[in-house]
């Protein structure tokens, strides 16, 4: 029996040595299970994102006696904002036209609003291949001379994959900036994006009111409406026995989807101008919302939200570009950038003036040399 004793104290450790094997490989292939079917998630969600958000493939579209220098350590990214294709009312034509830069050696970003009536030349094209062509520049005139927020609408109609191309080089002929990327939102994109937020947050320190732009669109159980039975003064929306204004008050306000579109939409009381300014100031208070609430951070919430976004955002970057330029953002989230909005001005490099009956605005030397110039300005600036 001490024999038998004296065995099995022997064979007792070993056993555990087996067990020990037996569940570290179990435990093991689990992890790799697990490991695996986490990368077979994010390989369907990439695949899945790359049939939501539109990608466009590069169409040439180019100047034949220009062309700018591609910037080894700076990025620029045009953003445009439309209706809509499906508003019949020049739903391509681009309201919005912000060009994004950041120097990753001097870590200085800029943000430039293009006002939408520049008139420009446009590429050479070959207009018979095109169709849709918005109504506003039917016939294109034999100059190519069109206002620069067709660009993107010409460009489609040119080549389904040819709008954002169009766009980008529209602007860098008139920047001089080798622009890398361009991406196309449409309205119901955006106010998605500020809903997947839980709304947006400005500060003012005078309030905003639009009082002609939105009669007859007014939303009575949105507190930032507000309802008038006195007569409008001189210079308001005539409507007889009251009316009603869009009205965002002075301090901190934290619009939603609806008030957001109509507060970066506004401009019968001000001017294309300061939309554009109060366009800037929606796109900061976005990435601040982004950054301090950890979206950028969180993988799934990034897909999540670009998933929301949807079919409404058409973009030339591939996937790989879009995670480079979010850490971008995340590791310089406290650079503040230096913005600027583009107008016409006494003495300044724009002047506007009237064209076939139409508002346009103009380079004043009759050139682009001195507007690319400031745009050098802007990004090298100390």
């Amino acid at each position: 029996m001490k024999f038998i004793g004296e065995k099995a104290k022997n064979i007792a450790p070993l056993f555990q040595k087996v067990l020990a094997r037996v569940l570290h490989r179990r435990v093991l292939h689990v992890i790799l299970v697990v490991f695996a079917l986490m990368v077979l998630v994010v390989i369907i969600r990439l695949f899945l994102l790359a049939n939501t958000i539109i990608v466009e493939q590069t169409v040439d579209y180019e100047y034949e006696n220009f062309s700018v220098k591609e910037e080894e350590d700076r990025i620029d990214v045009l953003l445009l904002g439309i209706r809509g294709e499906s508003d019949p009312a020049g739903g391509l034509l681009a309201d919005t036209m912000i060009l994004m830069s950041f120097d990753k050696s001097t870590e200085k970003m800029s943000m430039v609003s293009i006002p939408r009536d520049l008139f420009v030349e446009f590429p050479d094209i070959q207009i018979d291949e095109c169709s849709n062509l918005p109504e506003a520049i039917i016939p294109l005139p034999e100059d190519r001379k069109v206002k620069i927020n067709a660009a993107y609408a010409v460009g489609r109609s040119c080549n389904p994959n040819g709008g954002l191309e169009m766009a980008k080089e529209v602007v860098q002929y008139v920047s001089g900036v080798h622009v890398d990327y361009a991406a196309v939102i449409n309205f119901t994109g955006f106010k998605r994006l500020i809903e997947i937020f839980g709304g947006v947050e400005i500060t003012l320190e005078q309030p905003f009111i639009e009082r002609q732009q939105w009669q007859g669109e007014e939303q009575k159980d949105n507190k930032y409406w507000r309802y008038y039975t006195a007569e409008p003064t001189e210079g308001d929306a005539n409507k007889k026995g009251g009316y009603w204004e869009f009205h965002v008050p002075a301090g901190t306000n934290v619009l939603d989807s609806e008030s957001a579109l109509y507060y970066i939409r506004s401009r019968f009381s001000s001017s294309d101008f300061d939309r554009a300014r109060r366009q800037q100031q929606v796109i900061n208070a976005l990435k601040d919302k982004a950054l301090s609430s950890g979206v950028l951070s969180n993988p799934k919430k990034v897909f999540d939200s670009l998933e929301s976004i949807g079919r409404n955002v058409r973009t030339d970057m591939s996937i790989s570009d879009m995670k480079m330029i979010l850490s971008l953002m995340k590791q310089h989230q406290l650079v503040v950038p230096t913005q600027e909005v583009l107008q016409p001005g006494e003495g300044g490099l724009l002047e506007s003036q009237i064209i076939d009956g139409a508002y346009v605005i103009v380079p004043t030397q009759g050139d682009w040399s001195a507007v690319r110039h400031h745009f050098q300005d802007i990004l090298n600036e100390e």
